[in-house]
């Protein structure tokens, strides 16, 4: 029930659950180095680069979705928590550190995993690329479980921490988008004009219908349903909704509308008198006119004629009857929220109070 408690103590726990992880991985990085046949792993990791692999679109299809899954964008997570942030607040500069934060210990954690795997391959005798694709998709479970038995009479205290933090990582993601379905089931039943129920009442609905949902993975095909889940929704259908969201932003709040409330939120701000400007300007305009929605929707075309030529996965055509299923239900919701959506709201800039009220202060 941690959901219906006050956000100031979420934030407290947070600093515990994520600032653990980066303990233990650099823990983690320092030790493995160390362990023979590290070299050849780290050099696996960063030394074998196969530039004709930039050129398959499934590469950067799966690229793609993978880093939208690390920021959350286009999962609501993102806008949830937005929501809850002070009207003054430098939120370029915060989502540039978590951009580079997310990806900085993506690659740090990476030599670890490969510095382990250089030690396994040495350890069987065969080759680093063999023993990393052996390893398949849950190859960081497998390295750390491996991992432990460096740490000598540590090991023991050392694979509690470790798994604990795994635990802790998998909860973080799942109160984010927990407490995003809570607030757009509270938001939801205000808007038809209903009570808003109480915060752990609202947090018990959507936390148990997650479990009854989730029983499926516990199941012996669980891991072939959650492939199969992720590719069809974590993949084509959240590479669908960031286009959606491009196209939207671009139409309806626009550029200069963007500029304006940037400027607005963090103006006289310590060391931003005026506000701050998108920078590099002419980068961030290319995102948001052209890279994003092209690159997204280029890339789930690409994806769902792909999935139509070739089977996905090779799976029975029962468990791939299922995901384009789900595909299809995730797309009739999306049509019938759009179709039932109001004329935009928002003011012409020139009109738009709050960015008047900016003007006149600063004047």
């Amino acid at each position: 029930f941690r959901l219906h408690l006050a956000k100031k103590v979420l934030a407290q726990v947070t600093y515990v659950t994520v600032t653990m992880p980066v303990v233990l991985i650099i823990i983690f990085v320092i030790r493995t180095a160390f362990l023979p046949g590290a070299g050849d792993g780290i050099q696996f990791y960063i030394g074998k680069f196969e530039g004709k692999e930039l050129l398959s679109l499934k590469v950067w299809a799966t690229a793609l979705s993978q880093i939208l899954f690390s920021l959350s964008p286009g999962f609501g997570t993102a806008i949830t928590y937005s929501s809850f942030a002070k009207p003054k607040e430098d939120v370029f500069k915060i989502c540039m550190i978590v951009a580079v934060a997310n990806s900085v210990f993506s690659i740090i954690g990476g030599f670890g995993i490969f510095a382990m795997v250089g030690n396994m391959a040495f350890k069987d005798g065969v080759s680093v690329a063999e023993k990393a694709k052996a390893g398949g998709p849950g190859l960081a479970f497998i390295v750390i479980a491996e991992a432990m038995d460096s740490f000598g009479v540590f090991k023991n205290f050392m694979a509690v921490l470790f798994f604990v933090m795994l635990l802790t990582l998998g909860l973080d993601s799942a109160f984010a988008w927990t407490e995003t379905l809570v607030s757009i089931m509270d938001d939801t039943m205000v808007m038809k004009g209903y009570k808003r129920l109480p915060a752990w009442k609202s947090s018990l609905i959507v936390s148990t219908a997650l479990f009854l949902v989730g029983l499926v993975y516990t199941t012996r095909m669980g891991n072939e349903v959650l492939d199969v889940v992720d590719h069809y929704v974590g993949i084509l259908f959240l590479l669908v909704i960031c286009f959606i969201e491009s196209i939207i932003f671009n139409i309806d709040f626009g550029w200069e509308r963007f500029e304006k409330a940037l400027q607005s939120a963090t103006r006289g701000l310590v060391g931003l008198p005026e506000g701050r400007s998108l920078f590099p300007k002419y980068l961030c305009r290319l995102d948001f006119h052209f890279t994003v929605p092209v690159m997204t929707f280029g890339l789930a075309l690409y994806t769902f004629v792909n999935d139509l030529q070739t089977p996905y996965g090779g799976y029975p055509s029962g468990l791939l009857a299922f995901g384009w299923t789900l595909l299809a239900l995730f797309f009739a919701t999306m049509f019938v929220t759009m179709w039932k959506t109001e004329p935009s709201q928002l003011p012409p800039i020139e009109e738009d109070e709050k960015f008047k009220i900016e003007e006149e202060i600063t004047a």
